[in-house]
């Protein structure tokens, strides 16, 4: 009878110690997961950021030339770029102009259609697209 006990007291630590140890490398990996979702945030957010500053470029080219046209320039934005897929005048309507941008950071990728009065570049509408506008 001694000898059974021993050996359930022995078994029973071993599926407990086990049990803890499952539990301990589960929340491990959550917290491995965690991050690298907030990181994935965090370059999302940036890639926004790098968008919406060539529409900013962009805004300030039409403010001094209404007629001001462009496809497919890069521009730096400290240490990330963006790129001004096009600026088309009077586009949807006359005195008006469409802006189209992307950037990409570390997959992340923002793409931002946006339309502005040509004349006090004013935004008419601002959208974030899942494909190049």
């Amino acid at each position: 009878a001694t000898n059974t006990r021993g050996f359930i007291a022995l078994i029973s630590a071993i599926v407990v110690s086990f049990v803890l140890l499952i539990a301990v490398v589960s929340l491990g990996m959550l917290g491995i997961a965690g991050r690298y979702l907030l990181l994935d945030i965090e370059y999302k957010n940036t890639s926004y950021a790098a968008a919406e500053s060539c529409v900013a470029v962009a805004t300030l080219e039409v403010a001094k030339d209404p007629l001001y046209a462009v496809s497919n320039l890069p521009v730096a934005v400290g240490d990330e770029s963006c790129t001004i897929l096009s600026v088309t005048s009077n586009t949807p309507m006359s005195g008006q102009s469409s802006i189209k941008t992307s950037a990409v950071v570390n997959r992340a990728t923002t793409y931002l259609s946006v339309v502005i009065d040509s004349g006090t570049t004013a935004v008419v509408s601002w959208a974030e697209t899942e494909d190049a506008p």
